[in-house]
């Protein structure tokens, strides 16, 4: 399968690989055992696992035509975010026809059924993806939040390098973002030394070993 995104825990102890068509397969990376007993427990775990691939509708459908997908973690929990194409997706007995650049957002939860689910909060936080760049979580909401962000939103740069956002709670489309001298372009997103402290880092393995 094409490999679409890749994602570490901050554990460093699993490697989870997103393919194309939405579905996760986590590589288990051991560490350096400190005694035989956890040497013997690592040893018993399987090397590789995948995670469900089963998307409710109309998620389904839009697997097989979104042009990119991203995965990142956030209070957590393991997310994809989606990009689709323009593109007519069933539902029920109809169509809808889905513009170009809309984002899904979907959750894995391994207690529901299916276990990814779209969701429009992301608890204050936003993500920035750039052209060619795993996604970064940032505080946009409460104490530490970065200036001038959004809450619940995804920011990405489009084809053309122009820096659009996606306001995921309200359902919207994806719009550019107007700076006060106009419409930028560029390949990605650039945070500095000021706004390090708003940035989340890493994630936790999603069968809670690691948080």
């Amino acid at each position: 399968d094409a490999l679409a995104d890749l994602a570490l825990d901050a554990g460093g102890e699993r490697l989870y690989c997103l393919d194309r068509g939405g579905a996760v397969r986590v590589l288990r990376i051991p560490r350096n055992c400190q005694n035989s007993q956890e040497a013997t427990a690592v040893a018993t775990l399987p090397p590789l696992t995948r995670l469900s691939a089963v998307f409710p509708a109309p998620y389904d459908a839009a697997s097989r035509l979104t042009i990119t997908k991203h995965l990142f973690f956030c209070h957590g929990s393991l997310y994809q975010i989606w990009q689709k194409a323009a593109a007519a997706v069933k539902l029920g007995c109809g169509l809808t026809i889905v513009p170009a650049h809309e984002i899904f957002v979907l959750r894995y939860d391994p207690k529901r059924w299916p276990a990814w689910e779209a969701v429009k909060d992301l608890g204050g936080r936003s993500v920035f993806v750039g052209q060619n760049s795993s996604p970064v979580v940032v505080r946009a909401a409460g104490v530490g939040a970065m200036p001038r962000v959004r809450p619940d939103c995804v920011y990405w740069i489009s084809g053309l390098g122009i820096p659009m956002v996606c306001d995921v709670a309200a359902g919207s489309t994806s719009e550019p973002c107007v700076a006060p001298e106009g419409v930028c372009r560029g390949v990605c997103w650039y945070f500095g030394d000021e706004n390090m402290a708003s940035i989340d880092r890493g994630g936790r393995s999603i069968d809670g070993r690691w948080c």
